[in-house]
């Protein structure tokens, strides 16, 4: 799922990115983006959280954290994106789903097993 938002291709388009940063920060502003922004933006909170607390339960982890989890790599993608757009050479290419896999994994490592699994 990662690596669907932040992995590089044949099919990469910058200028979606490019319009998808602007969007978000377009949304800052106005309320007639905000409304659908927010949207979209939750609706692919939900798939990321369900994607988080299916990794947590199969670890057999705590999921209390998954939506804090999910939100935290929301807010990673959303940076990894502003970044890849608005600057050159700070992320290095095709590293940005590399990275946010190994962030992650740890945060999903650093949530306590489940009480009687371990």
């Amino acid at each position: 799922m990662l690596d669907a938002w932040l992995a590089l291709d044949g099919s990469s388009d910058r200028d979606a990115v490019a319009c998808w940063v602007a969007l978000g920060a377009e949304a800052i502003r106005q309320p007639e983006v905000r409304e659908p922004y927010e949207r979209a933006v939750r609706a692919a909170h939900a798939e990321l959280a369900a994607a988080v607390l299916a990794c947590l339960e199969g670890e057999q982890r705590s999921s209390v954290e998954s939506s804090p989890l999910a939100a935290g790599l929301m807010a990673a993608i959303s940076g990894f994106m502003q970044l890849g757009v608005a600057t050159s050479g700070v992320i290095p290419p095709g590293t940005a789903a590399r990275t946010l896999r190994a962030m992650a994994s740890g945060a999903i490592d650093a949530q306590p097993p489940v009480k009687g699994t371990r």
